[in-house]
């Protein structure tokens, strides 16, 4: 009898300490799950005000609580950047000390914890913008060492002009004095893994072009993607070119440009008849490696790889948008491809059309930026489906970058 009661005991004992164990860890797994689906998405966003220039402002977005964490002065014109680990915030802006002072533009660094104001660096030659929405002019090297920027130069003498590619210290906090002079006003830039190398893509030049801006006698190389077809003219012309020429056919057409993953190699999709190139940086060639016409996305737009290298993402329109000429949110669809074959994946056309978009550092979404309504769309990449759109995320959202 006394054993039986010993018996009922231990097994009361056991099953008292086992469901305090469930417990425990249920409650513990509903702690992660907690954790999990209210960890902050983080996204840095350019807002450019209601005119052109009023209340423009960087804001620090939480886009799972639908709230404005931290805002940075913007001033006007912001541009930025943010280091590759999430801890620092390159701004570029225009400011004055008063009005009858000059505009000048200034490179501020911020701490993203804390937002203090680490440095405050002069930056000449910045690029003014006659648009309320435009791109960025700032690209972070991978190593987070080099903070490439395009810039403008005007000599008021000999009313001379010339655009060109420059890098800043982050460690040094200074310019190298270095200027590469850039080929064409709008350019895409892709940094490349090793510092102070940077591909520049002219939307519709034959060439890319090659920088190593730590080379100062000759930064920058023009290398040939593909030949294209002799100017064309209308039948019967004459060869003096009296009568009737036709305008000249555009040599080329960028669409999609991205740096492949594990090698150095950019890929480039011409909008023109949907050919595939692979530029090798290590050796200087290009070859053409396929063709996919549903890749032509309409206008240059670089490429987001996924961290675990399974899909690219571009942005591009259908033809069924259409809209005010004053929108600039002139893209509805995203596109998904294999980054290594360029096969189409999948498309989505979202229910708000867009200015930009960003991934997320763990590749799980994509947020397209409207700044008509004010908007960031949420995108779940796994399905390539449209979650969400926030609406009242400052006044002009122009594009955003999301934090790691």
């Amino acid at each position: 009898m006394m054993n039986l009661k010993i018996l009922k005991y231990h097994s009361y004992l056991q099953l008292t300490a086992y469901v305090a164990f469930l417990a425990m860890t249920l409650l513990a797994g509903g702690k992660i799950m907690a954790q999990v689906g209210t960890a902050p998405s983080l996204l840095y966003v350019v807002d450019t005000g209601d005119g052109w220039f009023d209340h423009s402002q960087i804001l620090q977005f939480d886009t799972a609580q639908g709230r404005i964490l931290k805002t940075f002065n913007g001033g006007q014109d912001p541009d930025m950047a943010l280091s590759p680990d999430g801890s620092r915030l390159y701004v570029t802006a225009y400011s004055q000390d008063s009005d009858t002072a000059p505009l000048e533009n200034h490179l501020s660094v911020y701490d993203t914890a804390s937002g203090k104001l680490l440095a405050k660096i002069g930056n000449p030659d910045a690029i003014k913008h006659t648009m309320q929405a435009y791109g960025t002019a700032l690209t972070v090297s991978p190593s987070g060492r080099w903070l490439y920027i395009t810039k403008f130069h005007f000599n008021p003498a000999n009313k001379g002009y010339y655009w060109y590619l420059t890098a800043f210290d982050t460690v040094q906090n200074q310019f190298l004095p270095v200027q590469a002079k850039l080929p064409c006003r709008d350019v895409t830039m892709v940094a490349m893994r090793q510092d102070l190398s940077v591909v520049l893509i002219c939307e519709s030049s034959p060439y890319v072009f090659d920088v190593n801006l730590g080379n100062y006698a000759n930064p920058i190389k023009r290398v040939p993607v593909r030949q294209s077809p002799a100017t064309s003219r209308v039948a019967g012309a004459s060869s003096n070119g009296a009568v009737g020429i036709i305008p000249p056919k555009s040599q080329e057409l960028w669409g999609a440009a991205f740096l492949q993953p594990g090698v150095d190699k950019i890929a480039l999709v011409s909008d023109l008849d949907g050919a595939i190139f692979s530029f090798d940086h290590t050796v200087g060639t290009s070859t053409m490696v396929g063709q996919q016409p549903r890749l032509k996305v309409g206008g240059i737009s670089k490429g987001f790889v996924s961290p675990n290298d399974d899909a690219v993402y571009f942005q591009t329109a259908s033809s069924r948008l259409s809209g005010s000429n004053h929108s600039f949110s002139r893209r509805n669809q995203i596109l998904s491809a294999d980054p290594k074959t360029m096969s189409l994946k999948s498309t989505l056309t979202i229910s708000s059309p867009f200015f930009s978009m960003a991934l997320s550092k763990d590749g799980h979404t994509i947020f397209t930026v409207n700044p008509d309504a004010a908007t960031i769309g949420i995108v779940d990449t796994s399905t390539l489906t449209e979650v969400k759109q926030i609406s009242a995320v400052g006044r002009r959202p122009i594009y955003a970058i999301a934090a790691p």
